[in-house]
């Protein structure tokens, strides 16, 4: 915890050394109450449910800032939940986004931190939800810091350069789990192609290392060399080399890379680019489809890659909110407002922050990847749709790429599908009425306790906006988690909920 603690001072004092004058600040304090009468709060098996009513209360506060050179981005909120039934303990959770970034030497040295603060699920194995509210000892607190130094330029004629540590601290709420710091070191040499030079050059150094609190640490080390060629204006292909090295601990591995790559961008709304290499451990790629419309946002991304649970904290917004972001680009450009609009839209129709994607558990091994992901916003002058579906596959390794024993990676050897549909219907100019259907679906490889478990939840939601700051909402939702093993969590649950929402502006 001192790691984080030095991380988010750190940050402070770079953003806190950013020029005075702003160009605006922005503070948009706000409250949400809500009332919730579920037949299950606990999400008890059959025969043990208990009924009652949740209040919740929701204070926050979001603060944008600009400068010359320098922003910041910030959202808390603190939730608390009472519950009538006496059985059960009062709940507190907080979410904070804080990111900032300086320019503290002009074109030339820049740091960016932030602080992030969420909820996530400990084990596939126990209860799984996307209501807050409910109450489960599955639920815990994640806090992420990071503080990222970087020198950025350019040399003589068009040569760029970046040398950048990534520093992030992992820090958990529940007893038992560890720890964790990622440093992530990049350095970057080269020269773009174009249509002036038609070959370009770089050269690419990355070295992470990962240590989980009373373990040793995990070093994977890189060189790559990338030969660019604009074959035309709107495509730019790639091919790639180079040598690793990698220490596990108990395996490690040393050997060559090589690759190709492609950059294609046929209008100023469609982007498909990507690359494939021979890694140590088999195939390695990474590939992006994304396309926009003023009423349309599309993404199709998929990759095959090594990580950690550390490292997966730090990926981006999440599925809905990227294809929102794009439907809305053409029309609103300012990227502040923009993300303004995108997050009233999405609590406005109830999609939820967690299970639009695969979710990380907490795990202190390495593992090996492969994601695919594909979403779709179509946005109309009444009618709203936002589509998620994504498939998830990992499993830990050795540094020589070997799977390890199934016996001793229980926690995190599984597969996750899910898909999403969200409609929203605007009745009038201040009354929205949306529908969501989520299912998730995890598949469990272990020998001690195999099994698969699927979470669906069907959910109807009002929202009417009595004022500029004002709106109310009210809704009704069922939720289910099926097992086919009994170690997995089972429960149904019904619920009706509303609640109102007041932010100053």
């Amino acid at each position: 915890m001192r790691y984080a603690l030095m991380t988010a001072a750190s940050a402070a004092l770079a953003i806190g050394a950013a020029p005075a004058l702003a160009d605006q600040w922005k503070v948009e304090p706000g409250v949400r109450g809500t009332i919730t009468y579920s037949d299950n709060l606990s999400l008890a098996p059959p025969g043990k449910e208990e009924s009652g009513m949740a209040l919740g209360l929701t204070p926050r506060i979001g603060i944008t800032g600009r400068g010359p050179r320098y922003s910041v981005n910030a959202d808390y909120a603190l939730s608390g939940y009472f519950y009538t039934n006496g059985t059960l303990s009062n709940q507190f959770y907080s979410n904070l986004n804080l990111f900032g970034n300086v320019e503290a030497i002009e074109r030339f040295f820049y740091v960016d931190g932030g602080v992030n603060i969420f909820q996530n699920f400990l084990s596939p194995l126990g209860p799984i939800t996307v209501s807050p509210e409910l109450n489960t000892n599955n639920r815990y607190t994640t806090y992420v810091y990071r503080l990222n130094p970087y020198l950025k330029g350019q040399l003589r004629g068009d040569t760029n350069y970046l040398l950048r540590w990534n520093n992030t601290w992992v820090d958990y709420s529940q007893s038992g789990m560890r720890e964790s710091y990622v440093s992530d070191i990049i350095g970057q040499l080269g020269q773009p192609s174009g249509l002036e030079r038609r070959v370009g050059w770089g050269l690419d150094y990355n070295r992470n290392y990962v240590k989980y609190n009373q373990q040793e640490g995990f070093t994977r080390e890189l060189v790559r060399g990338i030969l660019y060629y604009q074959a035309t204006p709107e495509l730019q292909v790639s091919g790639r080399a180079g040598y690793e090295n990698n220490d596990y601990a108990l395996t490690r591995y040393s050997g060559s890379i090589y690759g190709a790559g492609v950059d294609w961008r046929p209008t100023d709304r469609t982007s498909v680019n990507g690359y494939w290499e021979h890694r140590f451990f088999g195939s390695s790629y990474a590939a992006n489809l994304q396309h926009r419309h003023r009423m349309l946002g599309f993404r199709l991304s998929g990759s095959r890659a090594v990580t950690t649970s550390a490292q997966q904290y730090n990926l981006g917004t999440g599925l809905a909110y990227d294809v929102v972001d794009a439907a809305f680009m053409s029309r609103i450009p300012d990227p502040a407002q923009r993300q303004q609009a995108v997050l009233q839209f999405l609590q406005q129709t109830g999609l939820p922050p967690i299970l639009t994607q695969p979710i990380y558990f907490y795990n202190n091994q390495i593992l090996l990847q492969e994601r695919i992901e594909a979403a779709i916003s179509l946005n109309g002058a009444r009618n709203s749709v936002v589509l998620t579906v994504y498939l998830s596959d990992q499993a830990p390794i050795t540094a020589t790429g070997t799977p390890i024993d199934i016996l001793l990676a229980n926690n995190q050897n599984f597969v996750q599908r899910g898909a999403s549909a969200s409609y929203t219907y605007k009745l009038s100019g201040n009354q929205n009425i949306s529908m969501l259907a989520l299912r998730y679906h995890t598949k469990y490889r272990s020998t001690l306790i195999p099994g698969e478990t699927d979470y669906t939840i069907f959910r109807a939601l009002f929202t009417s906006n009595l004022s500029r700051r004002t709106s109310w909402f009210a809704g009704a939702r069922y939720q289910w988690q099926d097992p086919n093993n009994s170690a997995f969590a089972q429960y149904r649950e019904a619920a009706v909920f509303g609640g109102i929402d007041y932010t100053y502006r």
